[in-house]
């Protein structure tokens, strides 16, 4: 018996759905982990600080640092929930499948749904704050590194 073009359309997509369903799991997780750390990471940040910053530019970094982190982990929280949006259209359309079948209508077998765009643009956000934080913090590390040196060479010189 000869498997119809239909049965292997249907094959692939089914394949196709399990694929992306496996792939939407493994970037949620992605996700979660990278929110996890940088929550972690900013509250190290927070405590650690230092009482008396040096100079202005070692300020202007670290408010960018503690921004941008916080920035990434609600774009980070909103990407999250797009898994959610995306779950609310599946049952819609399932609840419009009941009333075909009720009505002895024909069903919608397989209908693409694509997240907002509000989701794709917090993706975007979530990476791009994220680079600029770990930009920022280096920075940052690398002015009170040399602030210290510089004061304690400038310590040294005046006790000799």
């Amino acid at each position: 018996m000869e498997i119809s073009k239909n049965e292997k359309v249907e094959k692939h997509v089914d394949r196709l759905i399990e694929a992306q369903e496996l792939r939407h799991s493994k970037y949620y997780s992605w996700i979660k982990n990278i929110i996890t750390l940088a929550i972690g990471f900013l509250g190290i940040i927070v405590s650690l600080k230092s009482d008396n910053l040096q100079n202005l530019y070692q300020y202007i970094f670290f408010v960018i640092t503690i921004s941008t982190l916080a920035i990434g982990i609600l774009a980070g929280t909103l990407i999250l929930y797009s898994e959610i949006d995306l779950l609310n259209e599946k049952r819609k359309l399932e609840q419009i499948n009941l009333g075909r079948v009720i009505n002895d209508k024909e069903i919608i077998k397989h209908q693409a749904l694509n997240r907002r765009k509000i989701f794709d643009v917090c993706e975007y956000v979530f990476i791009i704050t994220f680079v600029i934080s770990l930009i920022s913090i280096v920075i940052y590390s690398t002015l009170s590194d040399y602030e210290t040196t510089k004061n304690e060479v400038t310590t040294e010189i005046k006790t000799k």
